[in-house]
């Protein structure tokens, strides 16, 4: 995460939850549907990790487990 993002976040931290709610909703609806990218890349990708999912459907990790994954590869 760049030091501008950083600063963003910061800021963002400080908004009321019914603010951050509308601000992490607008920023979600300005990425690109699947549907709607051209990058055939990200469609592989997607359908790759769609298929390993279907194989192994165990292998998941709760939500809490990929958030502090998440947390620690931008802090590092």
């Amino acid at each position: 995460m760049t030091s501008s993002a950083r600063q963003l976040k910061q800021q963002a931290l400080k908004l009321s939850k019914k603010d951050r709610i509308a601000l992490a909703l607008a920023l979600w609806e300005s990425m690109p549907s699947t549907a709607d990218s051209d990058d055939e890349g990200e469609r592989a990708y997607a359908a790759g990790r769609l298929a390993e999912h279907k194989q192994q459907p165990k292998q998941t990790i709760p939500w809490s487990e990929s958030k502090r994954r998440m947390a620690k590869k931008t802090t590092e």
